[in-house]
């Protein structure tokens, strides 16, 4: 079984991806298949989309995510696993416990964002589109699109194509409004592009989350891994650290933190959030109105 590392980036990630590469080496990851952003323009892919790879923000809004990871899963044999990472991430411990779960359980090995809901994350034509306009959508975790593994198998093939047209609907994957006369949901931020498609395919196929081995996952480590004094926010969205773990650390998840999510070439964290606090303020309070109801909800009307 091979174990191959793909990542891509234009020119503002380069060195980042570089270091990346070099993390992966280091740590026994042997095969890396690597893209610059100036090789997708050179194909067919791009030509018929470039309506959106020609959109700034993640190079296409990530468009070209699972077209790298299939063009990947091309050139490897049944069984073999691919790792995809972004390339504001360095590996800092092996990943042979991923790999294991990849290869014994699960096909499609997919990290949850922290405690974050699909209504908050993902804007309404995407739900709608997708045909996943329900509370079971709504509700679920989302998806943390930086880091993913897939074993080279029918299952993985199809789930990475279904990705793949998806994000090729600019009414799904862009941040452009609505079209189809439905509001985003009350406690609606911004919409996350191939990050929510992929997290409105995982609850469709009821592909399990797994604990994202990043700091960002840190707070939902089993007791064993846990480390004193490490980084442990509650929440990815505002990073307030705190001193305590969540009481429902994730059972299927026995690692420590393996990748360092770095960032490197965006604004510091900390700008971010503050500019998310902010400028979010009215849907910070509609989230919590909205959490209210859904509450009452789950627990009165059995909704």
């Amino acid at each position: 079984m091979k174990v191959v590392l793909t990542n891509l980036s234009d020119y503002r990630f380069r060195e980042a991806r570089t270091r990346l590469n070099n993390s992966a080496r280091q740590l026994g990851i042997a095969h890396i298949n690597s893209y610059d952003f100036e090789d997708i323009k050179q194909t067919p892919f791009y030509e018929e989309n470039r309506e959106i790879l020609d959109i700034p923000t993640g190079s296409g809004c990530w468009l070209w995510k699972p077209y790298i990871i299939l063009e990947t899963m091309r050139q490897v044999e049944e069984g073999d696993i691919v790792v995809y990472s972004d390339a504001g991430i360095e590996l800092i411990d092996s990943i042979e416990p991923l790999v294991r779960i990849c290869k014994k359980e699960q096909p499609v090995l997919l990290f949850a964002n922290g405690n974050l809901p699909n209504s908050m994350w993902t804007k309404r034509d995407c739900f709608i589109l997708m045909g996943c306009d329900h509370k079971k959508y709504w509700r679920g975790t989302q998806c943390d699109g930086a880091f993913a593994l897939f074993r080279k198998c029918a299952q993985s093939i199809a789930f990475l194509q279904e990705w793949l047209e998806y994000g090729k609907d600019k009414r799904i994957i862009t941040d452009i409004p609505n079209t189809l006369g439905k509001k985003n949901l009350p406690d609606f931020i911004a919409h996350r592009r191939d990050q929510s498609i992929l997290s409105l395919l995982a609850a469709r196929h009821h592909i399990p989350m797994y604990r994202m081995p990043t700091q960002y996952g840190n707070h939902y480590k089993l007791p064993a891994y846990r480390i004193q004094g490490e980084f442990n926010c509650a929440d990815q969205y505002y990073q307030k650290q705190v001193s305590y773990y969540s009481g429902k650390p994730m059972a299927n998840s026995p690692y420590g933190q393996l990748l360092d999510h770095h960032r490197a070439g965006k604004r510091q964290d900390g700008e971010a959030v503050r500019t998310g606090r902010f400028e979010n303020l009215g849907a910070r309070i509609r989230r919590k109105l909205y959490l209210l109801w859904v509450r009452l909800d789950e627990r009165i009307l059995n909704g």
